[in-house]
Order: C-alpha cells, then structure tokens, then sequence
C-alpha cells in the first residue's frame, strides 16, 4: 500500500526541518506494517508558507493476527470492499526562526483512512484510495 500525503507549513515566519518521519498502519487496531518515510539521509528543510509530498510503502509482509470480532469486522469489510486502515505518522522536526534553530518536537499525527481493495485473483490484491483525508496532529 503507498501512502502519499502532503505536510504543509501555514507559518509566515517558521521553517521546519523534517528530521525523521515514520508511519505505522494499523487495521482493528492490530499493525501490519511500518515504514520509515523521513530518515537523516533524505531529511529536509521545509521554507515558510510551502507544501511538500512525502510517501512511503507499506509492505504487509507479516502476518496479522485476527481476534473473533475482528475476523467478523474483516469478513464485513471485505464484503463490502472498503476496509478502515488506521495510519500514525510520528514526526521528530525542528523549527527555524532568522537564524535561530530550536530543539526537537515530537508531533503525532493520526489519520482514518477509508481503503478500497480489489482483488484480481486470490493471491493479488489492488489498494486504491481516491478521496484526500485530513489528519489529526497532536503536539
């Protein structure tokens, strides 16, 4: 699954450093992958009223492990074709003001994702989401 999403700066007077950015994907609350999205190798400064996209790709490798009610809320999903996914951003950035840099911030962001999976066979299977979601930042 590739997550694309676009970190903003609204601020008129702050940069940011982007020092490292990991997402964890959670489906009923049990999580299937992790990715690091930002590391020190790609880090960046973000200029002041700007956008930038950043992506990753969660590569469900492990085996996820399924209570009753969980299964049933699967078997509903998959009926369906949409399955709530459930993505923690956690960010380590910096904020540059002049010439001024401050010390790290551990923001947290929380986004619910509504997926939808087609499947062409068994063994493959097709994510796609269409509508862009906004997410929650806690600080």
């Amino acid at each position: 699954m590739v997550l694309n999403f676009t970190a903003r700066n609204p601020n008129k007077k702050l940069g940011i450093y982007y020092d490292k950015v990991e997402a964890h994907a959670f489906y009923e609350g049990a999580r299937f992958a992790n990715i690091d999205v930002i590391t020190h190798m790609n880090s960046f400064r973000q200029d002041k009223k700007s956008s930038d996209p950043m992506s990753g790709v969660f590569s469900g490798q492990q085996l996820l492990m399924l209570h009753n009610d969980q299964v049933s809320e699967f078997n509903k999903d998959k009926s369906v074709g949409v399955y709530d996914i459930y993505v923690k951003l956690y960010f380590r950035i910096r904020f540059k003001l002049g010439d001024s840099i401050s010390h790290s911030y551990k923001p947290k962001v929380k986004c619910d994702l509504n997926v939808s999976m087609n499947s062409r066979n068994n063994a493959t299977f097709t994510f796609t989401r269409v509508l862009p979601t906004k997410c929650d930042v806690l600080f």
